[in-house]
């Protein structure tokens, strides 16, 4: 689709949906009139059906406001066009920006907590950033200052990346990571990849994406749910991958016992997996705490996995941020 593409698609194709319920309605009325009975019964199911689209239509084009699923859905587009700026601060995350600073200590004199993570930290699917678990955090512990950093879709590897680039100018007294079981989703094998490119390929060939948003999100659906990355994609089944990514956690220790910044790390959920998300959080819990991190907690048994930006989007809403937060203050924040 172009890349100019309106967030909430090009309005002729929307207008299209409302002709096409308009004609449906006119043309039942008429039978209806002249008492052809069976006509107007077809016409009028058929116009019932096209609402019922023309309603969809609207809900994800322009009323949903939050990305509805995990994958590259035209609504999760719209979601992330209206409320995500392509240039986020000089740091290239979200949120306000900081002074570097040595570490010890921040650039305005007080003690900086950064806290590390990926959708979570960075908020995806919630408008405003202030209300998201790093700031929130931040207006807990007002003698602190807070940076949330986050990118969505980062893994254990790009925050790697990430802190040793910047390590030397983060100013941290304190580098909190927020750990989700899909951190780890690079490492599976290439059968559980989610081959995003591939995906939108097929799409394309079927018809044409950006016509309509609910024939987007039902392919979508349809091909998501037999596959392996939807119903598996937090699993550390193999022993390489398991290695992998312990070898990760233990650079990043290495990276904060580097500049002299204890590391804690926080274990949040990643709903909709069951027992493989489960496994996985146990699995990473004793791994972080083998690679010699201060504190591990794993928070997910006291969030509830219900608060999400919409029925089958993973990621938190207001209130999941205001709950991590809090938790993460009476965890890692005590006296």
């Amino acid at each position: 689709m172009p890349e100019s593409m309106p967030a909430g698609g090009y309005l002729s194709d929307y207008l299209l949906f409302w002709y096409v319920v308009a004609t449906l309605v006119l043309f039942a009325l008429t039978a209806w009139r002249a008492e052809r009975r069976v006509l107007a019964i077809a016409l009028t199911g058929a116009g019932c059906i096209a609402s019922v689209l023309l309603i969809g239509e609207t809900s994800l084009r322009y009323l949903g406001d939050a990305p509805n699923d995990g994958l590259p859905t035209l609504t999760s587009r719209a979601w992330y066009l209206r409320h995500w700026k392509a240039e986020q601060n000089t740091h290239g995350v979200r949120g306000d920006d900081w002074e570097d600073a040595a570490p010890g200590v921040g650039a305005t004199g007080d003690a900086r907590t950064i806290v590390l993570g990926d959708d979570v930290v960075a908020g995806y699917g919630v408008a405003d950033f202030d209300e998201c678990v790093g700031p929130l955090l931040g207006r807990l512990h007002p003698e602190l200052e807070v940076v949330g950093v986050g990118v969505p879709t980062w893994n254990t590897g790009q925050q790697l990346q990430w802190l040793a680039a910047n390590a030397a100018t983060l100013g941290a007294t304190r580098v909190l990571l927020v750990y989700s079981a899909d951190d780890a989703v690079d490492l599976l094998p290439p059968e559980q990849q989610l081959d995003v490119q591939t995906l939108s390929e097929e799409r394309s060939t079927v018809f044409n994406p950006a016509r309509s948003f609910v024939g987007d999100r039902l392919w979508f659906r349809s091909m998501m749910d037999d596959s392996p990355w939807w119903a598996d994609r937090v699993a550390l089944r193999g022993e390489g991958t398991r290695l992998r990514q312990e070898e990760r956690m233990r650079r990043i220790t290495n990276v904060c016992a580097r500049i002299g910044v204890p590391l804690d790390v926080a274990i949040v959920p990643w709903p909709g997996n069951g027992e493989s998300e489960r496994a996985h959080r146990s699995l990473a819990l004793d791994m972080w705490r083998r690679v010699g991190a201060r504190r591990v907690v794993d928070l997910a048994p006291r969030l509830d996995p219900t608060q999400r930006v919409s029925r089958w989007a993973p990621w938190p809403d207001e209130g999941a941020h205001a709950a991590l937060a809090a938790l993460l203050s009476a965890e890692f924040f005590r006296n």
